[in-house]
């Protein structure tokens, strides 16, 4: 988290694993099988984008090259106060979380952003990752999986 006093800037998050995430979120216990249970009775449509999203790691992991390593490690999200963008704060969550997965002895990791996302494939791009693949996820948009050797 970046903080500056008070306020919060920003945040990234991770997984070591992103293998079976959404199935460790369903069942980490009954908060969150209330959540989803909830969710689709206000809102059955949710049922699809649901079942995209939970496919979305196996999607990012095939079809790549049989010589390229695919890291289990995910960059799930990374949020910058609109206000404090341009700033270099992106680059030094990510710094700082490369900092944690060395120490953790992990030397790659991924990110999944839509391919409409200008900005943020820019900044992936910028900050070392590689564009490794293309997936369809969510109504067949195109997602680029990024991936970054540290």
């Amino acid at each position: 988290m970046y903080r500056e006093e008070d306020r919060v800037l920003g945040f990234v998050s991770c997984a070591v694993s992103s293998k079976g995430i959404m199935r460790r979120f369903l069942l980490s216990g009954f908060t969150g099988i209330l959540q989803v249970t909830l969710a689709f009775i206000k809102n059955p449509s949710l049922l699809k984008p649901l079942w995209e999203t939970f496919r979305a790691p196996s999607l990012s992991k095939s079809g790549f090259d049989v010589n390229l390593k695919v890291p289990e490690t995910e960059l799930l999200s990374i949020a910058v106060d609109p206000g404090a963008q341009k700033a270099g704060i992106g680059a030094q969550l990510l710094s700082a979380l490369e900092k944690e997965l060395i120490k953790k002895e992990i030397h790659n990791y991924k990110v999944i952003a839509g391919d409409k996302l200008e900005g943020a494939n820019r900044f992936y791009s910028k900050n070392g990752f590689v564009l490794a693949k293309k997936i369809c996820i969510h109504n067949n948009d195109i997602s680029n999986v990024y991936v970054k050797q540290i």
